[in-house]
C-alpha cells in the first residue's frame, strides 16, 4: 500500500486581507495544502519563518515598507529551503521586478487577478502549479498525443548551426546558467521561447542583456539571423525562422494557434528550425510544466538534428523536459551547464 502524499505547508505574504483570505481558501479547499501562516508584511513573515518552517511561500511583489523582492534573500535564508513563488499585480513596472526576483532565486511568478476575479480557472492554475513546483513533477496526462517514440542515439550528432531553447516554470534560472557556461564566440544563433506573461518578456530580454555577453533581441518579423545573437520570442507571437531564396535566414513571427494554446509556444519555433536547419538544428528543453516542445523536438529528431533535455535533478518542474525524455527524443539529459559544455565540444570537434 502506498503512503499518503504529504500535505504541503504554505505561508502567504500579502498586504491585502482579501487576497490572503482568498488564497488561503483556494489552497485549503484543494486538500493538498495546509496554510500555516498568513502575514501582511515581509518582516512579520521572516520573523515567523525563523521558528515555523514551511514548504512554499507565496510572496506578494509590492507591499508597503519592505517589498517582496527586497525581502526575498532573507525569505530564502530563513525559510529552511522553502520554495518561493512571486505574486505579481498588473502594473507595468512589476515586470522588471518580477524578472529580478526570478533571477535571485524565486521559483516562479504568477499574475494575480484583480480584486473580485479570483475565479475557478485561477484556483486550478494556482493549486496545480504550486503542487508541481513542490514535487518537481506536473500531472499533465498524455492526452491526444500520437507521437512516434524515437530512440535517439546518445550524444550530439552534428555541430549545430542553430540552437532553439524552450522553457517555462524554472526556465529563467536554467537559461541563465546555460548561457553563463557558454564560451564566446558562439558560432550559431540562439532562439529562446520562455513562457512568461506577455508584459514581462521585454524585461526578460533586458535581464539577459545585463547578464550575458551576447547581443539579445526581442524578435521582430524580417529580422536577419546572425551567429552569436540571441533572439527572444515576443509576448503575443511565436518565434519561427524562414530561409529566403537568397539563402538568408530571417525571423518570422506567427500568430497561428498552437496545440498548447501558449503565446509564445515552443513547438512552432522548434518545427521551423527543423525545416530550415535540418540535421544542424539543436533543440534544448529546460524546466517547465506541460508538454510544449514535445512535437517540435520530434520534428528536429526526424530531420536528423539533436535534442537536449534538462535533467530532473536541476529542473524546478520536470514536465516539459520529462516529456521529451519519456518520448525517447533526447540525445543528452543533463544540467544546463553540462549542455553548454557538450555543445562547445561538438563545435570544437568540427572547427
Amino acid at each position: 500500500m502506498t503512503s499518503p502524499e504529504p500535505v504541503i505547508r504554505v505561508v502567504i505574504v500579502d498586504d491585502s486581507l482579501v487576497a490572503r483570505r482568498v488564497l488561503q481558501r483556494i489552497l485549503e479547499e484543494d486538500g493538498r495544502f495546509c496554510v500555516v501562516g498568513c502575514h501582511s508584511s515581509a518582516d512579520d513573515a521572516i520573523a515567523a519563518l525563523s521558528a515555523a518552517p514551511c514548504d512554499l511561500i507565496l510572496l506578494d511583489l509590492e507591499m508597503p515598507g519592505r517589498s517582496g523582492v527586497d525581502s526575498l534573500p532573507d525569505m530564502l535564508r530563513v525559510g529552511h529551503n522553502a520554495k518561493v513563488v512571486i505574486l505579481s499585480g498588473h502594473h507595468a513596472e512589476d515586470g522588471s521586478v518580477a524578472i529580478a526576483a526570478l533571477a535571485a532565486g524565486a521559483r516562479d511568478v504568477m499574475t494575480k487577478p484583480v480584486a473580485g476575479h479570483f475565479g475557478p480557472a485561477f484556483a486550478v492554475a494556482l493549486s496545480d502549479r504550486l503542487h508541481a513546483i513542490y514535487t518537481g513533477q506536473d500531472r499533465v496526462a498524455w492526452t491526444g498525443d500520437s507521437h512516434r517514440r524515437v530512440s535517439a542515439l546518445p550524444g550530439i550528432s552534428h555541430a549545430p548551426r542553430a540552437i532553439g531553447i524552450g522553457a517555462s516554470t524554472g526556465g529563467i534560472h536554467s537559461l541563465t546558467a546555460f548561457l553563463g557556461a557558454l564560451e564566446t564566440p558562439v558560432p550559431a544563433p540562439l532562439f529562446v521561447t520562455q513562457h512568461l506573461p506577455a508584459d514581462f518578456l521585454p524585461f526578460f530580454a533586458e535581464q539577459l542583456r545585463r547578464l550575458e555577453r551576447l547581443p539579445v533581441h526581442i524578435a521582430e518579423d524580417g529580422m536577419p539571423v546572425l551567429p552569436g545573437n540571441i533572439y527572444v520570442a515576443p509576448g503575443q507571437a511565436h518565434l519561427t525562422v524562414q530561409r529566403k531564396p537568397s539563402h538568408r535566414v530571417e525571423v518570422r513571427l506567427s500568430r497561428a494557434s498552437s496545440r498548447h494554446g501558449a503565446f509564445p509556444a515552443v513547438d512552432p519555433m522548434m518545427a521551423s528550425l527543423a525545416q530550415v536547419y535540418g540535421e544542424r538544428a539543436c533543440g534544448i528543453i529546460f524546466s517547465g510544466m506541460g508538454r510544449d516542445g514535445l512535437a517540435g523536438t520530434e520534428s528536429i529528431v526526424c530531420a536528423g538534428g539533436s535534442v537536449i533535455a534538462q535533467d530532473s535533478a536541476t529542473s524546478v518542474v520536470w514536465g516539459m523536459p520529462g516529456a521529451v525524455v519519456d518520448a525517447g527524443l533526447a540525445c543528452l539529459v543533463a544540467s544546463p551547464e553540462m549542455a553548454a559544455r557538450s555543445l562547445q565540444e561538438a563545435w570544437r570537434m568540427t572547427a
